[in-house]
C-alpha cells in the first residue's frame, strides 16, 4: 500500500492546554504521513489534527478522517505535536464502528519507535469510543504517534476523529467546549400557539427593540401559495404585558409564490433584508438569478416592493443559504457553499460600497468554519458577538449552536466557538439564534417539545452568553420651527476621527427613529433631510457597563432667514477656547453647508453657563465663536460671509441649577443672516 508523506500544521491554537489536575494534553497538530483517504477536505486527513469535532455525540462526520476503502485491512496515521513530553497515555478518537486500532507506537526525536500496544480488531457495540493505550514505565519524552488499523474484520465505513497524548493516565475524555457554571433562571419557552402553528415555524428575527418577531412558516394553508410548499414571512408583536399577539401573514409585496424569509431587521425598524431576488412579473424574472438578497423599505402605505442588491463574485452551491445584515448596516454575513469553503457550507462576509453594491464574500476562516455545515449567522449588536449553527464541532445533536468573539476588524480573527449548552442545544437539530438589543431573551428554533415540526422558543440568558452592552437610542426627528414629524436619515460616526458608524431612517408617518450603539467610543449622531440643516447630538459610551435606552428627539432647522442652528458636537478645552479634535467633524459639516449655500451668510454666537465672573465668562463666549470662526475661514469660508459674538450668561436656554441645565446652556449656535 502507498503512503502519503503530508506535511501539515495545524493553525488553531487548541494543541495543548492542561487539565484540572494538571496534567498537560496535546492533540495532533501536524499530520506527518497518512495510508489513504475519501477527501481533502471533508472526511481528509487534516480533520485528525485538532481537538475532537464529531464526539462526543459521534457517527458518521465529515470533520473525521475516513479511509479510502471502508474495508481495507492495512491503514495508518501518523501524527505529530506542538512539543516534546513524558507520554503516559495516548487516546485514538473513534467516531464510527469503532475497534480497527490495531498498534499504536510512540516515535522518538531520533527515529526510533516504541511499539506501546498491539492487539487484534474487533467490533464493538458502541457508536463511538475513545481508545485509550497507557504506557506507566516510560520516561522519555515524545512528540509523534503512529497509530495503525485493520478495518477488514468487520463491516461499515471507519472514522477518526483525533488523536491526543497526555502526561497523566487520567482517562482523555471527548468534551463540548462550553461555558461552565452558567446561573439560568428558566429553561427554554415555547411562544405559544398565538405564534407557532402544526406546521413548521423556523427563521426568526427579533427587531432590536424586542418588540416584533419576524419568522418563517412552511407549507400553511393562509400561505399565499397555501400549503404547496413554500414558505411564507410572518410576524407578531408584544404587548405592554409581555403577550405574543397572534401572528399574521406579511402578505405581498414581501411574500409571493417563492420561498420568502426575513434574515434582518435593522435597528430603526424599517428596512428588512430578504432572502432571495424578487420580479414584479414572469418576463422580468426570465433568465436572472432568484438566488440572492433583497432590501424592503417601511412606506406611508406599507413595505415597498423589494429592491434586489448586488453582490460581486456571489455564488451558493448549497441548498440553503442564511444572511445577516449587521446593526450598522456595512457587513452582510452569508452561510453559503462558495470555492473557497473548509467543507461544505461556511460563514462569509460581504462589506457595502460607495455605489451601494456589496464586496466578494470573504471567508471567516478556519475558526469559525469547519469540514461541516456552518449557517444561520447572527452578529449580536455589540459587532463583535457572532453566534451560528454547525454540525462540524463537538455538541449535542445534529446541529447545534455556538458563540465566538470577533478579535479584530480583519474579520478572521475569532475567539474559538463555544457550545451554548444543553439548555439550548439538544439531541436534534436546533438553529436560527437571534437577539434583541438587551440581550436579555435568545429566540431560536428547536424540534424539541415542539407543538408542530419545529417551532420558535426563547430562553433568558445567562449573562456570559450576552453580547457586551449597548445603547438603544431612540426618539423622533422633527421640524424645529412647526414640530411636525420628519421622514430623515440618522447618520451616526465615531468621534474624533467621524468615521461613518451606520446610519437609519426614520418612519415615514411620525418620524420615529431607532439606533444601537456599541460601548467603547464616543458617537455623535444627526439626522439629515432635504430643505434642513443636519442637527447632530452627542453621546459618551466609554465607559457603558450595561444596557441602557436612551430617548433623545432631533429637531430639523429649516434653511430659512432668522433660523438659529445649535452646533451640539462642538467641544473646548474646560475654561478656553481650544477646539477639541471631536469638534472637527461637526465643524466641516457646516463648511460643506456653506459651500453648498454659497450665497449665505452666518453669524456664529457663543454662550456660557453661570458659573464664575459676568466679565470672564463674556470673554470666553466670544473668543470660542471667534475660533469656530477662525476654523471656517481655514477651510475655504470667505470671511465676508461670517460673522462672530459671545454673549456669555446673558441668553441661556435652561436652568443653571444643575449640571444638565450648564451644560445646555454652553453652547454654539449660528444664525442664519442671509441665503
Amino acid at each position: 500500500m502507498s503512503h502519503h508523506p503530508f506535511i501539515f500544521f495545524f493553525l488553531l491554537v487548541l494543541g495543548l492546554f492542561r487539565t484540572a489536575d494538571g496534567a498537560q494534553v496535546q492533540y495532533a497538530s501536524v499530520m506527518q504521513e497518512y495510508s489513504s483517504s475519501v477527501g481533502n477536505k471533508q472526511f481528509g486527513p487534516l480533520q485528525v489534527l485538532g481537538k475532537p469535532d464529531a464526539m462526543p455525540q459521534g457517527g458518521k462526520s465529515p470533520c473525521a478522517w475516513m479511509s479510502r476503502l471502508a474495508n481495507s485491512g492495512k491503514e495508518y496515521l501518523e501524527v505529530s505535536f506542538d512539543s516534546l513530553q513524558v507520554v503516559r497515555q495516548v487516546a485514538v478518537f473513534e467516531n464510527l464502528n469503532p475497534g480497527g486500532v490495531v498498534a499504536v507506537s510512540l516515535i522518538d526525536e531520533q527515529g526510533k519507535t516504541n511499539r506501546i500496544y498491539k492487539g487484534p480488531a474487533a467490533a464493538t457495540s458502541e457508536k463511538s469510543r475513545v481508545f485509550r493505550v497507557f504506557n506507566s514505565d516510560d520516561t522519555r519524552q515524545y512528540k509523534r504517534v503512529r497509530v495503525d488499523f485493520d478495518f477488514s474484520k468487520f463491516g461499515g465505513q471507519k472514522q477518526i476523529d483525533a488523536i491526543a497524548i497526555s502526561d497523566s493516565e487520567e482517562p482523555i475524555q471527548a468534551e463540548i467546549h462550553e461555558l461552565k457554571d452558567l446561573a439560568w433562571a428558566s429553561g427554554p419557552e415555547n411562544l405559544g400557539r398565538k405564534v407557532n402553528s402544526a406546521f413548521s415555524d423556523v427563521n426568526p428575527v427579533i427587531s432590536p427593540d424586542g418588540r416584533t418577531l419576524y419568522f418563517t412558516r412552511k407549507d400553511h394553508p393562509d400561505n399565499i401559495n397555501g400549503s404547496d410548499e413554500n414558505d411564507d414571512i410572518w410576524y407578531s408583536e408584544i404587548d405592554e404585558n409581555g403577550n405574543w399577539g397572534p401572528a399574521t401573514n406579511m402578505d405581498e409585496p414581501l411574500n409571493n409564490a417563492s420561498n420568502n424569509f426575513v434574515e434582518s431587521v435593522t435597528p430603526d425598524g424599517n428596512t428588512l433584508l430578504l432572502g432571495n431576488h424578487y420580479f414584479r412579473t414572469s418576463e422580468e424574472a426570465d433568465g436572472q438569478e432568484l438566488n440572492g438578497v433583497s432590501f424592503a423599505y417601511r412606506a406611508l402605505d406599507g413595505w415597498s416592493f423589494p429592491r434586489n442588491i448586488r453582490i460581486e463574485n456571489y455564488r451558493n452551491y448549497d441548498q440553503y443559504v442564511n444572511y445577516f445584515l449587521s446593526n450598522d448596516g456595512r457587513a452582510l454575513l452569508m452561510g453559503i457553499e462558495h470555492d473557497d469553503t473548509e467543507g461544505a457550507a461556511d460563514l462569509y462576509v460581504s462589506f457595502l460600497q460607495a455605489d451601494s453594491s456589496w464586496s466578494a464574500p470573504v471567508n471567516l476562516g478556519p475558526v469559525i468554519n469547519s469540514a461541516g455545515s456552518e449557517g444561520t449567522p447572527f452578529l449580536a449588536a455589540d459587532g463583535v458577538s457572532l453566534y451560528y449553527t454547525s454540525d462540524g464541532f463537538a455538541g449535542y445533536g445534529s446541529s447545534d449552536m455556538y458563540m465566538s468573539k470577533r478579535l479584530d476588524n480583519s474579520w478572521k480573527n475569532w475567539s474559538e466557538p463555544v457550545n451554548l449548552g444543553g439548555r439550548l442545544n439538544t439531541a436534534g437539530w436546533d438553529a436560527y439564534f437571534t437577539l434583541p438589543a438587551s440581550g436579555e431573551y435568545a429566540y431560536f428554533v428547536s424540534s424539541e417539545n415542539s407543538l408542530g415540526a419545529t417551532d420558535v422558543f426563547r430562553i433568558r440568558l445567562p449573562k456570559q452568553m450576552k453580547p457586551e452592552p449597548v445603547v438603544l437610542v431612540s426618539g423622533r426627528v422633527l421640524d424645529a420651527k412647526s414640530n411636525a414629524p420628519l421622514e430623515a436619515t440618522i447618520r451616526y460616526e465615531r468621534l474624533p476621527e467621524g468615521a461613518s458608524a451606520g446610519l437609519a431612517r426614520s418612519e415615514p408617518k411620525d418620524g420615529q427613529y431607532r439606533i444601537v450603539l456599541p460601548r467603547g467610543a464616543r458617537f455623535g449622531f444627526r439626522a439629515e433631510a432635504a430643505g434642513y440643516f443636519p442637527v447632530s447630538a452627542f453621546i459618551n459610551l466609554d465607559s457603558l457597563l450595561d444596557y441602557q435606552e436612551l430617548s433623545r428627539d432631533l429637531s430639523l432647522v429649516p434653511m430659512e432667514v432668522g433660523q438659529v442652528v445649535r452646533l451640539n458636537n462642538i467641544f473646548f478645552d474646560f475654561g478656553k477656547a481650544t477646539l477639541q479634535p471631536e469638534s472637527e467633524p461637526e465643524l466641516r459639516r457646516v463648511v460643506e453647508f456653506m459651500r453648498a449655500n454659497s450665497g449665505m451668510r452666518i453669524e456664529v454666537d457663543g454662550h456660557t453657563d453661570d458659573v464664575g465672573a459676568d466679565a470672564a465668562n463674556l470673554q470666553l463666549s466670544k473668543e470660542r465663536a471667534a475660533s469656530v470662526i477662525r476654523f471656517l475661514i481655514e477651510n475655504g469660508v470667505e470671511a465676508s460671509r461670517l460673522l462672530s459674538e459671545g454673549y456669555g450668561e446673558t441668553r441661556p436656554i435652561a436652568g443653571n441649577d444643575s449640571e444638565e441645565g450648564r451644560s445646555l446652556n454652553r453652547r454654539v449656535e449660528f444664525k442664519i443672516l442671509k441665503l
